[in-house]
């Protein structure tokens, strides 16, 4: 009887020790820094940028993405884009021709937009591609 209750101690500490491990390495996720792709296309179907709210499982940053649509709506409400949503987590790619804006103001709203979506791990920027999840 002894000999049992001495193993079943072991198994609980085992057990206890593997659930504590296995759950502090779903909190030490690394970070990822967005990056810009610059990708020519052959086809005129570019856009001049491409932003995608992606999600790794957790679903898409959504104070990001709110953040982002307010910064659109306040500060160029001319420039109209595509929005594209794809997968099951709220995933959605946002396309935008920018035909509206002067050169050096497209230069300008990609800047703004990279600083607005800098703090993010969970969104992807591309410029002059095709717009991607259509």
């Amino acid at each position: 009887m002894n000999k049992i209750l001495q193993r079943s101690t072991y198994g609980f500490v085992l057990l206890a020790f593997l659930v504590t491990v296995a759950c502090n390495s779903t909190k030490k996720a690394s970070k990822e820094v967005t990056a810009t792709e610059d990708v020519k296309s052959e086809s005129g179907d570019n856009y001049r940028l491409i932003v995608s709210f992606f999600s790794p499982g957790n679903g898409i940053d959504h104070k990001v993405k709110k953040k982002f649509v307010e910064f659109l709506s306040a500060s160029y409400p001319e420039v109209k884009y595509e929005s594209n949503r794809w997968g099951k987590e709220g995933e959605v790619t946002l396309c935008f021709m920018l035909s509206e804006l002067e050169e050096k103001d497209q230069d300008s709203f990609i800047k703004e937009s990279k600083e607005v979506l800098a703090s993010s791990s969970r969104v992807h920027v591309y410029e002059n591609a095709p717009c991607g999840n259509k």
